[in-house]
């Protein structure tokens, strides 16, 4: 017999070993959920680098796990850089950061309980295009006598560098030529390109390994005179001061002529300036008197009108006005105005004439095709400046961290909320980076009462429950920025249905017994609801068998009725709320 009981152990072991086979080491680490404690250690990759300004950097994560293998856990953690204003990270993708100016900061990831750690050195911003306008030319020039009229075709060599920023690099390149028999450029004017003759010529500009090339085309033909234009602009000038202008004409192809000798003048009021040739292809401009008046440039029967004013510059200034007071957050954008004080009490609003720079193009940079109007990029300090004449003004501006520019809230339910029930709130907001958040533990929660009445819970910050019926308004704050909901609080309403028994089992022989249907209201109250709910059973299941049922007969609800040992399930519905209780059979 109990030769008999070994061999039966025997095969109930081989038989478990054949259903359950071992697993090797690698199945064992695939086939669960891993843990912040399963990692031997974690490496952020790369760990040590240098980087130019502007140049977007992804970083990874690896966790070295047993039996030789790792995985990724970028995804799971925390970025976070000791220094935010030399590199920082993306908020929508974990991992990618960006060099923002020069220096070194310390990178820290962290996943729980596990950590890494790089060091990253931003360098100066490099050059990564250069580009050159007109993109191409067509010129074409007049034959008088035995040679060809001059034309002057301006060249524009612009660096876009790795941060985005762009910058004039026309006097900084190398011109040449592929041949001067059409072109020749101006000696001690970079980029500008004189006409001699019809002809193809390739212009090249030469910076470093960038190298771009532009070709020009010069027919015989004629184009129209276009427009005047004047340098130095605007034409405001100090009283009793002389101020050379150079005038110059553009043509419909693009190219210009200077025509300061050439062209005739006339000014109104007369006495405001006089107007000189000064013999070096400048026209020379002495103001008279203070006041506004016009400049009449005249030149081949076409004539245009330019603003002249002329100031006490000892007691005229420039004003630089900001809405913000210049003190942006990053992403706003600001639309800041210069105006004129002039010495003889009037303002101007000198905006759209005056000259703008900025000196840090990282922290702020101007919008497209605007004077003035300028976008928060990072924080920091820049300075921002306005020139209109010989008149100069400077003003530096602090850009903060973005700031919250707008909240929504958002409930776990909607409806009418039972007297005594709870609903929790989540707040999100958009900061003006147009970044979003979710900052529901961040902001001051309150209820605003109308006819009702609630209170936050002191644990969970943003769970509201109604303590009296009426309506009122949910508001939640940050800063000075706030968001608010509606609500009505209603009557109590039924909240759980629990099915409660006096007795602990069937039994065969003592026969049928009735369960009791409880509804649980908001308040806490309850009622027995047993001859108004909907009853059944179930007996198909893991564990359940044909031992019983339960009535759903008027003036028999809720009975269980017995009917063969085993195990099944009383269930109950009432206005929607489910109720259920395992009911055992024993003899």
């Amino acid at each position: 017999m109990k030769c008999l009981r070994t061999v039966g152990a025997l095969c109930w072991i081989l038989l478990s070993c054949t259903e359950q086979p071992v697993k090797s080491e690698d199945e064992l680490v695939e086939g669960r959920a891993l843990t912040a404690a399963d990692y031997l250690s974690v490496r952020m990759l790369p760990d040590k680098a240098e980087v130019p300004a502007g140049r977007r950097l992804p970083l990874t994560v690896v966790g070295i796990l047993p039996y030789d293998r790792d995985a990724e856990l970028t995804q799971l953690g925390t970025f976070e850089s000791s220094d935010p204003e030399v590199f920082d990270f993306s908020q929508d993708e974990p991992g990618l950061g960006l060099a923002l100016k020069t220096g070194t900061a310390t990178l820290t990831f962290t996943y729980e309980q596990l950590s890494a750690t790089a060091e990253i050195t931003v360098a100066e911003k490099v050059l990564d295009q250069l580009h050159l306008a007109p993109e191409s030319l067509d010129v074409a020039i007049e034959k008088i006598g035995s040679t060809y009229e001059e034309r002057h075709i301006t060249m524009l060599a612009t660096g876009i560098h790795s941060d985005g920023s762009s910058q004039d690099m026309t006097d900084q390149v190398q011109w040449t030529l592929s041949s001067e028999e059409s072109l020749t450029m101006l000696s001690d004017h970079p980029g500008v390109l004189v006409t001699k003759a019809p002809g193809r010529t390739q212009v090249t500009a030469t910076l470093g390994d960038k190298v771009q090339t532009r070709t020009i085309d010069v027919v015989q033909g004629r184009t129209e005179l276009k427009q005047f234009s004047i340098s130095p602009t605007p034409l405001v000038f100090p009283l009793q001061t002389a101020r050379d202008i150079e005038v110059t004409a553009h043509y419909t192809d693009g190219t210009t002529v200077p025509i300061t000798e050439d062209a005739t003048y006339s000014l109104d009021p007369a006495n405001l300036a006089t107007l000189s040739p000064n013999g070096n292809g400048a026209l020379t401009v002495t103001s008279q008197t203070t006041g506004n008046g016009t400049l009449t440039v005249s030149y081949r029967d076409i004539s245009q009108n330019f603003d002249l004013a002329a100031v006490d510059a000892e007691a005229s200034l420039l004003r630089l006005v900001s809405a913000r007071n210049f003190s942006l957050a990053k992403g706003e954008v600001e639309s800041f105005e210069v105006w004129l004080d002039a010495s003889d009490g009037t303002q101007e609003n000198v905006t759209t004439r005056a000259t703008w720079s900025v000196s840090n193009t990282s922290v702020l940079t101007a919008v497209v095709g605007s004077r003035g109007r300028y976008t928060a990029i990072r924080a920091g300090t820049s300075t921002i400046s306005a020139r209109l004449g010989s008149l100069t003004v400077t003003q530096t501006v602090q850009v903060s961290p973005a700031a919250v520019s707008s909240l929504v809230l958002t409930a776990s339910a909607s409806g009418t909320l039972g007297l005594y029930q709870t609903r929790d709130y989540v707040a999100t907001a958009t900061y003006t980076d147009a970044t979003v958040q979710v900052v529901t533990n961040d902001v001051t929660w309150s209820f605003l009462a109308d006819t009702g009445a609630g209170t936050f819970d002191a644990t969970v910050k943003s769970r509201f429950q109604g303590t009296g019926s009426g309506t009122g308004t949910i508001r939640a704050t940050l800063g000075s920025v706030f968001a608010e909901t509606s609500l009505v609080i209603g009557p109590v309403v039924p909240v759980t249905l629990n099915l409660q028994a006096s007795w602990s089992s069937l039994s065969l022989a003592g026969g049928s017994n009735t369960l009791t249907a409880y509804v649980v209201y908001s308040d806490g109250s309850s009622l027995d609801v047993t001859a108004d709910t909907e009853w059944n059973y179930q007996i198909v299941g893991s564990g359940l068998s044909f031992a019983g049922y339960v009535s759903n007969e008027t003036g028999s609800k809720g009975v269980c009725v017995p009917l063969a040992t085993g195990l099944f399930k009383a269930k109950a519905n009432y206005q929607g709320l489910n109720g259920e209780k395992s009911i055992q059979v024993v003899p």
